[in-house]
Order: C-alpha cells, then sequence, then structure tokens
C-alpha cells in the first residue's frame, strides 16, 4: 500500500558525501547498483567535475554550497510532459529561497536556473529514463550557490545567498527545508495539480511580463514570453506578432 502524503518520504535518505566528482553520475551508478528509494537524495561537501547543461561546469567551493541530486521513478508522467519535473524543481528551490531573500527578487529563468534580480544563484541539470511513453528514471542535480563570496569560472552573473545576506546560512538546515520543499512539490505532481504547477510556475517567470531583448543565431530581436508549452518550449511574441517556439539553448535571453 503507499504510503500518505504526509510521510510518504519521510524516511529516505540523505547520503552526504565528502567529496564525489558529481552526484548526479554518483546518483546514476546508485540507481544502476542498489535501486535506492525514491526520493533519495546523494549531497557533497566538494564536487569535482559538477556539470551543467550542455558542457558547461558547475563551480562551486568546498563546503560553502548545496550539490546535490535527486533520485525520482515518475512513472506517472508521460515523457513529453518531463518538463514538470524541471518546473516543480524550480519551484522548491524557489519556495526555499524566499524565507531567506524578498520574493520580488526571486525567479525562475527559463529552462532551468534560477535568478535573484539578474543574477543566478542555483542550477538545475535533470535527466530521464524512458520506458514505453512514460518516464521511469530521473536524477535531478542542483546548485545552489549559499555562502560562497567570490566566483572564479568566469560565468557571467553568479551570486550567492551569502552576498546577498552577508550573513552565512546553515548548510544543514537549508539542505533540511531543500528536501522537503523538494518532495512536496513532487506530491503536488504526483497527485496530478499540474495547474497549481503552471500557475505558479508562471508567477515566478523571469521576465514574463513586457518585451525583452533575446538572442536566436546571432541576431537579437525583442519578444514577450507568450507561454511554455507542456513540452517545454519557450513560446516568444515579436513585436510584429510573429510567434517562435524555442526549445532549450535555441534562444538566449540578452541580459
Amino acid at each position: 500500500m503507499e504510503k500518505t502524503a504526509n510521510n510518504q518520504y519521510k524516511e529516505t535518505p540523505v547520503i552526504n558525501l565528502d567529496k564525489v566528482k558529481s552526484t548526479n553520475d554518483y546518483a546514476w551508478q546508485l540507481i544502476r547498483d542498489s535501486d535506492p528509494p525514491e526520493g533519495t537524495i546523494v549531497s557533497t561537501h566538494e564536487q569535482t567535475a559538477g556539470k551543467g547543461y550542455g558542457a558547461n561546469q558547475w563551480e562551486s567551493q568546498a563546503g560553502m554550497n548545496i550539490t546535490l541530486s535527486l533520485v525520482l521513478y515518475p512513472y506517472f508522467l508521460e515523457a513529453d510532459r518531463q518538463f514538470y519535473l524541471n518546473k516543480i524543481i524550480s519551484l522548491a528551490i524557489v519556495d526555499v529561497l524566499k524565507d531567506y531573500l524578498p520574493a520580488e527578487e526571486i525567479s525562475i529563468k527559463w529552462p532551468n536556473d534560477i535568478y535573484a534580480g539578474n543574477l543566478k544563484i542555483a542550477g538545475i541539470l535533470t535527466k530521464n529514463v524512458i520506458t514505453g511513453f512514460y518516464l521511469s528514471q530521473t536524477v535531478a542535480g542542483i546548485g545552489l550557490n549559499v555562502n560562497q563570496e567570490t566566483f572564479y569560472s568566469g560565468a557571467p552573473n553568479p551570486v550567492s545567498m551569502k552576498n546577498l545576506t552577508n550573513k552565512n546560512i546553515n548548510l544543514k538546515r537549508l539542505l533540511t527545508k531543500l528536501k522537503d520543499s523538494l518532495l512536496a512539490r513532487y506530491r503536488q505532481a504526483k497527485e496530478g495539480h499540474f495547474k497549481v504547477i503552471d500557475r505558479d510556475y508562471w508567477d515566478n517567470l523571469f521576465r514574463k511580463t513586457g518585451y525583452h531583448t533575446f538572442l536566436q543565431d546571432n541576431r537579437e530581436f525583442e519578444a514577450r514570453i507568450a507561454d511554455i508549452n507542456h513540452m517545454g518550449q519557450l513560446i516568444l511574441e515579436k513585436r510584429d506578432g510573429s510567434v517562435i517556439a524555442a526549445n532549450f539553448k535555441e534562444v538566449e535571453f540578452v541580459l
């Protein structure tokens, strides 16, 4: 019998590692070797080869930030709706950050970043396995800049919670809050509350109102965000009324 929503993930483990190349790689190996419970989190003090989207690397100073991977088995979710996982993970991070930072400053920058103002405070990397028409396995990696004050990688606009608050954040307490938030948002999806997820995602979307500058094929243009469809495509409407449906990395925000 399935456990109730309130205690379904209460006993799921958090695996705390001292040092690892990639929590995502570790989590996938864990799935292959031991079939860990849904909701298992792999967290590390130091990640030496953290990955962002594509060829990007994630910079994280040892002991200063949160780097984790979450194991899920979303059999209820059709493959063409997998972007809902990006949505709920983004919202879970936003929900937690709003306990520490002004709510109006926190937003979700499509497709996989969390922003504080115009600065990047967190990134998400989700990988799924599809069985038939449904998702069967997911590892969602999260990097959240917490107490790191200086960044050296050349990334254009990183920021941390410490930069913004001038306070050291308790990492253990923050990780517990983030786990609870991630699993609460996942329960929303599992219970079919997709309209709530859609509404909350839109309400927290970066630059959701007005016209802004975007880049496509090395050409800048102005457009407004009209929608994000169920497949995760960014729907942009140009000033002349023409519409673009963009996949990941096909367009970029000009900041």
